[in-house]
């Protein structure tokens, strides 16, 4: 069954009961009453837990207690069976009135359907309906629907290509379904999608097809749920799959198969709503249809609408299909939906367009078109994309699941492409060391063409993107350097992120990867722009800021061929200098600046070093501490002062878990008498934070005994209120142990689910190997946390022994899966 017939089904058991219910409460004469379903209910599209929306329809000379008495005997019953009924009693008048004044009790009455009661006083109701205020008026309703309809996808987003899709109420959702009936019956349709002139019938026919799996969809989410819920949240997905009739294949798993289909289905809502309710709203009522539209060749541009001036002509000429799409992103226009329908018939029976210079010459000029976007998912949802790039099928609704990524790849694929329109002005001074923003923005747009093709996706699309690199017309070097920046788009990221900077290592060996300043702009711009398309989680101040430092330190290398930074010396030698004048104008630190190693006074301010000797000067024993905290816009830097012992950083890092302050960053220094300075960069769980008074005392109690910092771990609970159920880790967990990227440290990589006190427990077990831990780059979010720890063994050495670098990993898996060793991908 489609969800049509399971919801019609499930209204149909509903009339039932409402009708026994007024054949029981009205025994004599029922012709002062009606009884009608509104909405949802009124379209028989009932899912398990939607709300029964119900008119009752009086003569206004009905009495009060008449009233309350019919109420009673139908509203209580329905309530103890556990339907959500809601109601309103009106007169006629009264109905129709309302209409004039509350746009959606209006849209309600457009899908009014009679239960039971007086059929004469529903027919008089229906005409008086039609002929309401606002529906003699359809600019203004079309132009109402239009600024209510925009408010609504801002606030649930776009069902067509979001992760977790609100089914009913965002972007391309069932919302939108109706809306385009609520408009074709306005507008003077029939009022069914089938018969609507304004339609082409394949559309009809799409359009249907796809309201019915998405309708479907909600009906098993409410009945996996027991609840009303239109959020597709991550943790129902495998159910729904399974429910739906999806199973793994080897290519995507069954959650990915239903994902697929369930966001090209969704684009197909949204392409269609948005072509007719723009088509319609366009101003200039009936005059719109009497204007004289611009031709310009085979195209014709009326009140920024695009059209054709000959349909018929695409099936010869399918390159002005193209054309057309270029001129809607350079010109801002819309797509008639006629015109709409003329391109997506031609994508699904003309010829194939890759092999077409021309074509992918006007693509590349919409890649840097002001209306990229619009056009590109227009283009994607039509089929010309694919006709063009035929490799970006394999890409289209397809998920990606993990934290960070908050759409599909497609989408994704677009948005990174409108990010890199707007890096020109930001990034001015790196787009000026770019000599062929072709090959930029073509390895942008396909940067993830091989996340269709198994893994590693970086790997894969470098191979895949040579072939259409070919196609294009990008000679040979072109070619390489666009598989260059597809196979490294992560490269960036990961050493900016997990990496520290201040090591001249670092910054070599990236910088002989890049090998030249206008490779290494390349590739910094791609980074910036994917990194911003990925979703708020992957992107802020702090991660812009990492990525630019690493960017200037290694064009400075490339720039001036040196692998060294002389700047160092300097800047050390100035902070020497300030730091004894300091001491001999008496502040308290004669005599301590011995203790001060070189790595952590190129790591901080002056001031802030200042700050740090006087508040160790205070300390009163092993067990006191103390905690500065400093605020910044998006983020808090908390500093730990104490005494060196065993285990210090997760213990801290306990700390900041049971406060759910989420770390980003770690800087830990221990002082040549002892002293230790770790800086941790936080975020706060919540805007109106106050609990950072109590962090210095809560520390004292745990390093003195008071608190057992793991049964706080234990007791505190998971802020993830809304995902009620755990959800099953999809992505495998990482562990590796890199000798190779720095010159003095071991580099331990832990990727795996989020939980409370993650990154303590990982600390701990690798403190209880008899390793000290130096620099830690942390990232967390509701279900990931990466940890990169730089770390030395006793003596301060690399970690070489190959058994005991196994016992220490071993160490860190039974965390996740005690008494297993089997449960990491090993790096």
């Amino acid at each position: 069954m489609n969800g049509f017939d399971l919801a019609r089904e499930l209204s149909s058991r509903a009339d039932r009961i409402i009708v026994s219910l007024f054949q029981k409460s009205f025994r004599e004469d029922r012709g002062a009453w009606c009884l009608a379903a509104l909405g949802g209910y009124g379209r028989r599209e009932l899912c398990p837990f939607s709300d029964l929306d119900l008119l009752f329809l009086v003569d206004r000379r009905t009495s009060l207690p008449e009233i309350e008495r019919v109420l009673k005997d139908m509203l209580y019953p329905l309530w103890d069976t556990g339907f959500d009924a809601g109601y309103s009693v009106r007169t006629l008048r009264q109905a129709v009135d309302d209409a004039g004044t509350d746009f959606f009790f209006c849209t309600s009455l457009l899908d009014a359907r009679h239960l039971c009661g007086s059929e004469d006083l529903f027919r008089k109701f229906a005409r008086a309906v039609v002929s309401a205020r606002p529906l003699k008026r359809p600019g203004r309703f079309i132009s109402d629907l239009l600024s209510h309809t925009r408010r609504r996808h801002e606030k649930y987003g776009d069902a067509s290509y979001f992760l977790e899709p609100h089914i009913k109420d965002g972007h391309g959702g069932l919302r939108d379904f109706q809306s385009i009936l609520w408009a074709l019956k306005v507008s003077g349709s029939s009022g069914s999608a089938q018969a609507a002139p304004l339609i082409d019938a394949s559309d009809c026919a799409d359009l249907c097809e796809a309201a019915g799996f998405m309708l479907k969809t909600r009906f098993i989410l409410h009945a996996i749920t027991g609840r009303k819920t239109d959020r597709m949240h991550l943790e129902h997905q495998e159910a729904l799959a399974e429910s739906m009739g999806y199973r793994p294949h080897s290519s995507e798993s069954a959650v990915e198969g239903f994902l697929r289909v369930f966001h090209t289905r969704a684009v197909t809502v949204r392409a269609i709503f948005d072509s007719l309710i723009l088509y319609l709203y366009r101003p200039g009522g009936i005059r719109r249809f009497l204007h004289r539209p611009r031709k310009d060749g085979p195209l014709a541009v009326s009140r920024g609408l695009l059209s054709f001036s000959d349909p018929e002509g695409l099936k010869e000429h399918p390159l002005t299909a193209v054309s057309a799409f270029e001129k809607m992103a350079c010109e801002g226009l819309t797509l008639t939906p006629g015109a709409r329908a003329c391109i997506k018939n031609i994508a699904r029976s003309g010829p194939a367009l890759k092999e077409s210079p021309e074509g992918c010459k006007k693509l590349m000029r919409i890649l840097r078109a002001p209306g990229a976007r619009d056009t590109l998912i227009s283009m994607l949802e039509t089929g010309v994309l694919e006709q063009l790039i035929p490799e970006f099928g394999a890409i289209r609704g397809r998920t990606i699941f993990d934290v960070y990524h908050t759409y599909t790849v497609d989408l994704h694929s677009i948005h990174a492409v409108c990010e890199l329109n707007g890096l020109i002005q930001s990034e001015n001074d790196v787009f000026a060391r770019v000599s062929d923003l072709d090959v930029l923005y073509f390895s942008t747009f396909l940067h993830d063409i091989g996340k269709g093709s198994g893994r590693p996706h970086a790997v894969k699309g470098a191979e895949i993107i040579r072939s259409i690199a070919r196609r294009f017309g990008f000679d040979h070097a072109q070619t390489d350097l666009a598989a260059f920046l597809v196979q490294n788009h992560l490269l960036m990221a990961d050493l900016a992120f997990s990496r520290d900077l201040s090591e001249e290592k670092v910054i070599g060996d990236f910088a002989l990867k890049a090998a030249s300043p206008e490779r290494l702009s390349l590739l910094y711009l791609l980074t910036v722009a994917d990194s911003r398309a990925t979703g708020a989680s992957a992107w802020s101040e702090w991660k812009a800021s990492l990525l630019r430092e690493l960017y200037i330190r290694t064009l400075n290398i490339l720039e001036k061929g040196i692998f060294k930074d002389p700047e160092n010396a300097m800047r050390l030698e100035e902070k020497w200098d300030r730091l004894i004048g300091m001491a001999r104008t008496g502040e308290g630190f004669q005599g301590r600046l011995w203790a001060l190693p070189q790595a952590y006074i190129l790591s901080f301010d002056v001031g802030d070093i200042g700050r740090h000797l006087a508040l160790s000067s205070t300390l009163a024993g092993r067990d006191d501490i103390r905690a500065h905290i400093a605020h910044r816009k998006n983020h808090t830097f908390i500093t730990f002062i104490t005494r060196d012992r065993p285990g210090l950083f997760s213990l801290l890092t306990g700390i900041l878990a049971v406060n759910r302050l989420e770390a980003v960053s770690a800087r830990i220094f221990t002082w040549y008498d002892g002293t230790v300075v770790d800086a941790f960069k936080v975020i706060a769980p919540w805007q109106d934070y106050h609990g950072w008074h109590t962090i210095e005392e809560q520390c004292r109690d745990v390093l003195s005994g008071k608190t057992d910092i793991e049964a706080r771990i234990r007791r505190t609970a998971s802020l993830r209120t809304s995902c009620p159920d755990p959800v099953p880790p999809r992505e495998t967990f990482s562990l590796s142990i890199d000798n190779g990227s720095s010159d003095f440290f071991s580099i331990i990589d832990v990727r795996a689910p989020s939980s409370i006190g993650l990154i303590h427990d990982v600390s701990l077990a690798i403190g209880g190997s008899g390793l000290d831990i130096h620099r830690a780059f942390l990232s967390q979010s509701s279900d990931l946390v990466s940890c990169v720890f730089y770390v030395v063994d006793e003596g301060g050495e690399k970690l070489t022994d190959k058994t005991r670098q196994q016992d220490v990993l071993q160490g860190i898996e039974k965390i996740f899966v005690p008494g297993s060793n089997t449960c990491f991908t090993r790096e």
